[in-house]
This record gives C-alpha cells, structure tokens and sequence, in this order.
C-alpha cells in the first residue's frame, strides 16, 4: 500500500465535506504523476462497447471463482476494501455473454454500457479503496476491478476472517422476516466498517445470490441482462438490482453459500 498515493486519490475526489467537484489543477501535477507511476491514478481512458466486453470476458478468464471468493473473505478482518468487489466482479464477468452494442435509451440491453465513453479509472479505484467499490454491474467497473486484481496481490483468508464470514451470515439469518437490505446492514458489525461498506457487502452478497430475491436473481448462475433488472422502489434506491428487492423472508441460499463460500 502506498500511502502517499493513496492521500493523492482521495484528495483528488474528497474533502471534509463529501464529494469535490472535479478541477483541473487537483491534484497538482507532480502529485497525479506520482500516483499515475505508482498504478492509483490513471489518464482517461476512451472504449468502445465492443471492445469493453471483450476486456471484461478475458478479466474473467484471469481469474477464479475460488481467487475471487478468498480475496472477499479476507477483506473481513484487514478491511482491505478493494479486495471485496473482485467477488462480484468475477460473477457478472463470467456470466456475461458475448454481444455487440444493442441499442436502448438507457445503454445497450445486454449490459448497459453505452457504444464509446471515456473511462475515469481514477474514480472507480478512489470508490474501490474508500466503499470496496459502488457500481457493482457497471461493465467498465467490472473490469476495473478483476484487472487491477491480476494486479494486485491475491490474498488468502485466515481462521479469523472465516470465522467473520460465518457470524455475518448467521447475523443475517437471525434478522426479522421484514428486514431489508437497507437495514439488514446492521447485522454485518461482526466485521469493522462503517454504513457504507456494510451496505456494499450487501451488494455483493445478492450479486452473488446469497441473499435472493427469486424473482429477481443475481449473477451466480447466469447473466442478468439490463433491461431484465427491474429498478428497486423508490424506498431502496440507495441500494442497487437485485439486493434492493431482497428481504428476510426469502432467506439466506444455502446452495450459493455452498458454491461460493466452499470454506468450513
């Protein structure tokens, strides 16, 4: 961890107050040179639709099921935030298909990305260090995350971190038939973190079918395209498809547990 580069990023996007409106000069050129060299800051970066997914589906290829899922559980101790989307990162790459650019109003139908866009890597690794990552399905994103991964070093989860993970799913099962997403965040305290991150596992754990909503399934199994995802309502807007539409009573998957998480 460099942590001068590391001050750099976020300066360049947070202040004392939140969000900082984007400005030429922040961070002073010699400041973005160094956290460019040092791989936490990154020029814009233009791509088409079609070359994005050919990008996303080769991340995947990288990687495995078994690296994703460790590099998530061992981020329940260290709180290494940028460790955790790798998991759903890895689910939605593996199961996108193949496809061209198809036109909708809202991105192309299959993924939702749109037919070129300039890529702000820098962000997608300042929301990576700072949340474990807040646009879990954005194609872009996705590959953001499983390519800085190949990276990146590839941990292992100790007795700890598993020990973490069995109490947070334990927590979840014991929360009341009506409980949310939103507010089932709270039964994650096993683990250090705050508000933010808690409801960024959330994500990923419906992303990764563990918390399902049948009628409104994850990436685990198969592809969800973006015109299939049915927007959360209003009420849950702060949360993403599918983990906006879970609820207590659908349970805790216990097949998904099983394929995702093959640890005791």
């Amino acid at each position: 961890m460099d942590k001068r580069a590391l001050r750099i990023l976020n300066s360049a996007y947070w202040g004392p107050t939140g969000w900082l409106k984007p400005t030429a000069d922040r961070p002073p050129p010699e400041d973005r040179a160094y956290a460019e060299q040092a791989g936490y800051m990154f020029p814009p970066l233009a791509i088409g639709h079609d070359e994005l997914i050919a990008l996303v589906r080769d991340a995947a290829d990288q990687t495995t099921l078994r690296a994703a899922s460790d590099a998530f559980v061992a981020s329940l101790s260290t709180r290494s935030l940028r460790h955790r989307p790798v998991l759903s990162s890895f689910l939605v790459a593996r199961s996108m298909p193949d496809h061209t650019y198809l036109h909708s109003d809202y991105g192309c139908q299959v993924c939702g990305a749109w037919p070129d866009r300039e890529v702000d890597r820098s962000i997608f690794n300042f929301e990576r260090h700072k949340w474990g990552g807040t646009r879990f399905l954005e194609p872009a994103f996705v590959w953001f995350a499983l390519d800085r991964f190949a990276h990146e070093d590839q941990p292992e989860p100790t007795a700890e971190d598993q020990r973490i993970r069995r109490q947070i799913l334990s927590d979840l099962a014991d929360l009341p038939p009506k409980a949310t997403a939103t507010n089932g965040e709270r039964a994650l305290r096993a683990m250090r973190s705050n508000q933010d991150e808690r409801l960024g596992v959330m994500e990923i754990l419906a992303i990764a079918d563990i918390l399902q909503d049948p009628a409104h399934p994850g990436f685990l199994n198969g592809f969800v395209p973006f015109a299939e995802r049915e927007d959360v309502t209003a009420r849950h807007m702060d949360l993403g498809y599918p983990a906006g539409w879970w609820r207590r009573s659908h349970g805790i998957n216990a097949t998904a547990v099983d394929a995702v998480f093959p640890q005791p």
